[in-house]
């Protein structure tokens, strides 16, 4: 990654007055050309500009690194829609994510920044248990572009159908052992057609899926079971509404 092209793409304050039309333009300037900063760009830009959509919703904390962050929310169906648009971005822009969710503590300790002329020095001290518990959700061993949930979170569904099972045959070899993951595909109550885009749901739906499968034939060998286990996880999450939509009907 260069250098000047990493430090050139973070400017917050700039990043989070642009629509998500003229963020995608964006990417297609020559100065993205290298897809490590690109991918890099796209995952920092369009987080800053998620988190700005928050400050007036719900208080919320973030601890940012250089290719992962924890964000704190208050209110659990802020965060149940957080994860789920931010899924659905980071797929738009062919960045692979995986996410983890925990329901628990969180306590900031110390952040500080200490520069002289012969050091720099930058600490992020917090723990909780949310913190712990997200971080276990996300690496528990399922593979793909996935939001997990940890089993003591306690979560209930948004919406019907918000929350998919994990099927039963791997959850033994799990730990901690995950039993659903959140449901991230579109479905009509937060679907809102756009001028140039898709106009139901279905079609947005098989934007997602054309973009996996794109980023999955893109991808090494040794990468494409990610995009073939997303993609499964894609095709039960679109049952899981449907069903959830017909159980409603009279």
């Amino acid at each position: 990654m260069s250098t000047q092209g990493a430090i050139g793409t973070l400017d917050g304050f700039y990043y989070s007055t642009m629509s998500f039309a003229q963020l995608r333009e964006s990417f297609t300037e020559d100065r993205y050309l290298d897809p490590l900063t690109r991918t890099f760009a796209a995952f920092h830009r369009t987080l800053d500009i998620r988190i700005s959509e928050l400050v007036n919703c719900d208080p919320v904390q973030s601890v940012i690194f250089s290719d992962s962050a924890f964000v704190i929310f208050r209110d659990l169906n802020t965060a149940i829609g957080f994860s789920q648009y931010f899924m659905r971005d980071m797929i738009s822009f062919r960045v692979p994510v995986r996410m983890g969710i925990g329901r628990g503590s969180y306590r900031g300790l110390r952040m500080t920044t200490d520069i002289s002329d012969e050091v720099r020095r930058h600490s992020s001290q917090f723990l909780g248990t949310g913190v712990i518990r997200a971080h276990q959700a996300e690496s528990c061993g399922l593979k793909g572009l996935r939001i997990f949930i940890h089993p003591d979170s306690e979560m209930v569904e948004d919406w019907p159908g918000d929350l998919c099972p994990v099927p039963d045959a791997v959850i033994q070899k799990l730990s901690p052992p995950v039993v659903s993951e959140l449901n991230y595909v579109w479905h009509d109550p937060d679907f809102t057609p756009r001028a140039g885009g898709p106009q139901t749901v279905d079609e947005a739906n098989d934007g997602i899926v054309t973009v996996v499968t794109e980023m999955m034939e893109a991808a090494p060998q040794r990468a494409r079971v990610q995009y073939q286990e997303t993609l499964a996880a894609i095709s039960r999450m679109e049952t899981s509404y449907k069903a959830s939509d017909s159980s409603e009907k009279p």
